[in-house]
Formats: C-alpha cells, sequence, structure tokens
C-alpha cells in the first residue's frame, strides 16, 4: 500500500475527505487543534516518512536536548518505532518515522499511526517539562503550524 492509497483510506474512515500530497509532496494533520504531523515520500526507499515538531530549542538546552534524546532513541527505549532528530533550519526537536510500502496494509498503518502519535504526545509533554524546569516558564512552540488547508483530527 503506498502513501497515496494510505492517506485516501484514512481521511475516508476518519470522515475527513480526500486527503492528498501539496505541491511539495507533503500532507499534513493537524492533532487536536495543536500539533502537526506530516506525511512525505521517501526519494530513496520505497515507502514514506511521518514526522512531527515535538519542541523548539534554544541555544541554551542544544546539548542537553541532544543527549535526552540520543538517549530515548537507543533501542527504541522512548521513541518506539520511531527516531528523535534535529532540525537545524527550525531549531525544532523532529520525531519521525519511515513507513516501508512493502507488505504494509491498512490496519498495519493504523497500529503505526496511533503509535506514532502516543509518543508524539509523549514527546510533546516531555520536552515542555524539561523546558519549564530550566527556565521556569513554559515558552514551548507546540508542533509546526501551516494553513486552513490542514486537516484536523482529534486524538485522545
Amino acid at each position: 500500500m503506498h502513501l497515496e492509497e494510505v492517506l485516501r483510506e484514512y481521511g475516508r474512515r476518519q470522515g475527513l475527505g480526500k486527503l492528498e500530497l501539496d505541491d511539495e509532496g507533503i500532507c499534513r494533520l493537524m492533532i487536536n487543534k495543536t500539533c502537526t504531523i506530516s506525511f512525505e515520500e521517501s526519494f530513496t526507499l520505497a515507502g514514506f516518512f511521518m514526522y512531527a515538531a515535538v519542541g523548539v530549542l534554544t541555544l541554551e538546552q542544544e546539548k542537553e536536548t541532544a543527549l535526552m534524546a540520543l538517549s530515548a532513541n537507543l533501542f527504541g527505549r522512548e521513541t518506539g518505532r520511531s527516531y528523535l532528530g534535529y532540525d537545524a533550519n527550525t531549531r525544532a526537536l523532529v520525531l519521525f518515522e519511515f513507513v516501508s510500502s512493502e507488505g504494509l496494509t491498512y490496519a498495519r498503518f493504523q497500529t503505526y499511526f496511533e503509535e506514532f502519535i502516543h509518543y508524539m504526545l509523549y514527546w510533546i509533554s516531555k520536552f515542555e517539562e524539561v523546558q519549564t524546569q530550566t527556565t521556569g516558564v513554559p515558552s514551548f512552540k507546540k508542533g509546526m503550524h501551516y494553513g486552513e488547508e490542514d486537516k484536523n483530527i482529534f486524538f485522545a
């Protein structure tokens, strides 16, 4: 099952209408009106990526957060099938996961997606907690917000 098929089926089942890739080759879904998950085809592998920013770092936080992320990535201890990375352009800590199209069924995608959302919400909460402890002020910027064209879904 390829990304376009997954998005079409997810949109149908969730009552979101037709979900498709934009001109940049990305489909973005807003979760609980606060966080954005993006879907994007891989250029080199047979599959696609799901990813979401879970926090924006200050210069002072980079080292501490990098060590925290590396520790969490080890054997998927706090990330499951996903990984944490750093986008230097936006200074964002990004949770991402590659989903292989080979043998992918909608049921398997649904399992992966729900687990991804679980870890995304976990890391947003954890990052916000670290931010508050470090600065005393919760100045976390949740997700990467795009336009009104994003599809919003509620996930509890």
